[in-house]
């Protein structure tokens, strides 16, 4: 399916976001220049981003537009380097009418990237481009972020997309049924709507998922079938939530009652937010879910520990290793662990 803005699904939760992306491919540069699209991930930032390119393509197919992230950036550049073609690259970027930049979150710790990007959005700026980005976090929350590149990208309009409403999941997920030429019956559609509360792509995997479950058991979607796949992913949830918990625990020394407990001690801090960011990185389980299963945390409490590692990540080595230590083990097993132990010594590598 085309990212158009004809198939981008409005509600109260995007509209601000959804009205400045059109205004901005009816009119670029004239009003919202530059444009940031703030959104969690699979909440249609991305969409908004191809539609205006989708728009301009036929509204001026002359124009060139050029959408890009960090991490292709950052490849096109090292390329450019080694084949000596880095001014042939740049110049390209100078001639574009629209840039798009998505995921520019991922820009962090990229200090080369960033020059070029700043170089070239004070250039486009200057001569009048229009210049649309989307990222996960404002420009303040970004690590390691160029305090010029900052400046750069809180100076135009910055809107945001909230999490979808019941009325917009029940119309995209409706849309996505019709695009698959899954027959959903209302009363499905509201359970699977009511479910999955945090983005898109948690509909679209809950739908897919229904539709193999019917196949698989060669039965219709009803509310019968539906509720049989909804104790079996409980039961798979609990299963992989449990299999990293018990993995975290065991390579820093602690309890899995203590990860899930409501105390803050340090010792165990780290440990129980790695452990959530693990669980949103390597299973498929809802956000609600997730924080019920570390002793019933918030959905918020769940996104903060994620936003936490991730900028973690970026700037402690040891924190880095050990995750990815713990991504090797998981994947080894597939998460199917009952008993893993670690040195201890490990274990105080990054509690200290």
């Amino acid at each position: 399916m085309n990212h158009t803005f004809a198939n981008f699904i409005v509600g109260p939760s995007n509209r601000l976001a959804y009205q400045a992306a059109l205004a901005v491919a009816n009119d670029p540069a004239a009003a919202y220049n530059p444009l940031l699209i703030r959104a969690g991930d699979s909440l249609g930032k991305s969409h908004l981003l191809h539609a205006i390119g989708h728009h301009l393509s036929g509204s001026k197919p002359a124009w060139q537009t050029t959408y890009l992230t960090p991490d292709s950036l950052s490849r096109k550049l090292h390329n450019a380097l080694q084949n000596g073609r880095i001014e042939t690259l740049r110049s390209q970027y100078l001639k574009t009418d629209i840039l798009l930049v998505d995921d520019i979150q991922d820009i962090a710790g990229k200090s080369y990237t960033q020059q070029t990007l700043l170089h070239t959005l004070d250039v486009l700026l200057n001569t009048g481009k229009q210049i649309v980005m989307a990222s996960t976090a404002t420009p303040q929350d970004i690590t390691s972020l160029d305090l010029r590149l900052q400046s750069r990208l809180s100076c135009g309009v910055i809107v945001e997309i909230q999490p979808p409403e019941l009325e917009t999941r029940l119309a995209i997920l409706r849309q996505k049924a019709a695009a698959y030429h899954i027959s959903l019956p209302d009363s499905v559609a509201s359970r699977i709507a009511s479910n999955a509360q945090m983005n898109i792509r948690e509909l679209e995997n809950s739908l897919t998922r229904l539709a193999a479950y019917a196949s698989l058991h060669d039965s219709s979607i009803d509310d019968g079938l539906i509720s049989d796949m909804l104790r079996q992913t409980h039961t798979t949830n609990q299963h992989q939530v449990s299999a990293i918990q018990q993995t975290v625990a065991s390579y820093f020394d602690v309890k899995v009652s203590e990860i899930k407990a409501k105390h803050r001690a340090h010792a165990v801090l780290i440990p129980r937010q790695i452990a959530m960011y693990l669980c949103q990185e390597l299973i498929d389980v809802p956000l609600p879910e997730i924080g019920r299963l570390f002793g019933g945390r918030s959905t918020a409490t769940v996104q903060h520990a994620y936003r936490r590692i991730s900028d973690l990540l970026n700037s402690d080595v040891g924190l880095a290793g050990t995750v990815r230590v713990l991504r090797k083990t998981l994947a080894s097993t597939n998460v199917e662990i009952t008993n893993i132990s670690f040195p201890q010594a490990q274990a105080h590598r990054v509690c200290g």
